[in-house]
């Protein structure tokens, strides 16, 4: 469980929405102006088990795992951000 209040990337978590097989999905608020739109814009961060961070199977499923809704989310993996299935700097946080 990530705390409230931790920040990834741009954003900042807020509270969990849900857990899954392969993670867990938090709220997050944009601090910064980023690829999910401005400062304060609301986001989705998926965030993938620690236990599946070294296997490339699992990351490469988290990273292609269909999203509902049409909001924004952002994929998170023990410092390591997915888009698409590519990963970025793990400074950055990705948006998809």
């Amino acid at each position: 469980m990530i705390p409230e209040g931790t920040r990834l990337g741009i954003y900042r978590v807020g509270a969990e929405l849900g857990r899954g097989g392969m993670g867990t999905v938090y709220r997050g608020q944009g601090e910064t102006d980023g690829p999910a739109g401005p400062a304060g814009s609301v986001v989705a961060l998926k965030v993938i088990h620690p236990g599946l961070v070294d296997d490339e199977r699992s990351l490469e499923r988290f990273a292609a795992k269909p999203r509902s809704g049409s909001g924004s989310v952002t994929r998170a993996s023990s410092g390591r951000s997915t888009s698409g299935g590519r990963r970025s700097p793990a400074s950055r946080s990705s948006t998809s």
